[in-house]
């Protein structure tokens, strides 16, 4: 079976392995928008929340139940959120699994996911957040510092102000205007990941441009 998305997994199987999960979960989390709490829900969110104690990143390292650092970027709470994330997910994501491989795509992913959850709970003391967009915009910090370091490579290029565009929602999201429509975003998650991804690609093109 030859097709365009059968081919473009075996390409980057990594990225699309992150999508599938996503996906995959999205049934048993999607309560959590009627402030109903599943078994996969309390799995996945940053801490147990039928156990005592406050969000913290003091209490996530005595807990040390490592996989909840990472889980959050598995939950979302609409259609409309997992689509677009997952649409940016695989714009992004392509040109950064092909650029430094399936292993460090996978470890990109895991450390922007890493901060992005860690800056959250600094910032909000909620545990009730979740997506793939701090890892997309992770990957979009990447794309956006390779755009600097590679100006000739094909592999970095965008639709002309995709990535302006996305910043400005980001920071406009950031002035929490979106609250007074009843839409709470983890904007904490969205900044830590996108400066996850500039330290990601700094470090990377520093070692490229080594002899």
């Amino acid at each position: 079976m030859n097709s365009p998305i059968v081919m473009d997994m075996r390409r980057h199987p990594v990225l699309w392995l992150v999508l599938a999960a996503a996906v995959v979960c999205y049934p048993f989390v999607a309560s959590l928008s009627d402030n109903e709490i599943s078994a996969v829900s309390r799995a996945l969110l940053v801490v147990d929340v039928y156990a005592p104690g406050d969000v913290s990143l003091a209490r996530l390292l005595a807990d040390m139940e490592v996989w909840r650092w990472f889980t959050p970027a598995l939950i979302h709470f609409s259609l409309m959120h997992v689509g677009f994330n997952g649409l940016l997910l695989v714009l992004f994501g392509r040109p950064v699994e092909a650029g430094i491989g399936h292993v460090g795509f996978a470890v990109l992913a895991l450390w922007v996911a890493l901060v992005s959850n860690a800056v959250q709970v600094v910032f909000n003391e909620s545990p009730f957040f979740g997506g793939l967009s701090g890892v997309v915009y992770g990957l979009i910090g990447y794309v956006a510092v390779m755009q600097r370091l590679q100006p000739a490579s094909p592999l970095w290029f965008m639709p002309p102000g995709l990535i302006p565009s996305l910043l400005v929602f980001l920071v406009l999201f950031s002035t929490g205007i979106t609250e007074y429509f009843g839409l709470h975003i983890a904007n904490a998650a969205h900044w830590g990941g996108l400066g996850a991804g500039v330290l990601a690609a700094l470090a990377v093109g520093l070692v490229w441009k080594r002899p």
